[in-house]
């Protein structure tokens, strides 16, 4: 496996165990019959975000120490599966933004929108990892 699958599949693992973890929480607080309020789910943001980045830094250190010699090779195919994901992902965060102004339109509650806006961006992610290791497997 190159250290770019290795870098997909610790960013896929990542936000899959991060985001488990923040519905659990979040599904917990609305079965306590707590209001899902911005300032009751800001703790829980908080802390999926700083274990996400976490999670991924230190899954990317230990490619970098595992793979040292691979990590600063560079070539065509490499830039152009970066092109590809950014293209992927970024078409993913488009429509959730554009589901996110809908339903801004449609006077939707603040936190219902921010949750929109978030799991675009965790999606897209996602899609971005999943389509950056796909790319190297199959060698674009």
């Amino acid at each position: 496996m190159t250290a770019g699958e290795k870098s997909a599949v610790s960013v896929i693992a990542a936000l899959v165990v991060v985001g488990v973890g923040y519905i659990h929480n979040v599904l917990g607080m609305a079965e306590a019959g707590e209001a899902l309020t911005m300032a009751s789910l800001r703790g829980s943001v908080i802390m999926a975000v700083i274990a996400s980045v976490v999670i991924i830094v230190a899954g990317h250190i230990a490619i970098g120490i595992v793979d040292f010699k691979e990590i600063d090779f560079t070539d065509e195919r490499d830039r152009l599966i970066t092109l590809k994901v950014g293209r992927n992902a970024g078409a993913v965060q488009g429509f959730t933004l554009a589901l996110a102004i809908l339903g801004f339109l449609i006077e939707m509650q603040p936190v219902v929108l921010f949750h929109v806006v978030w799991a675009g961006l965790v999606i897209s992610e996602l899609v971005g990892a999943g389509s950056r290791f796909m790319l190297y497997r199959r060698g674009v």
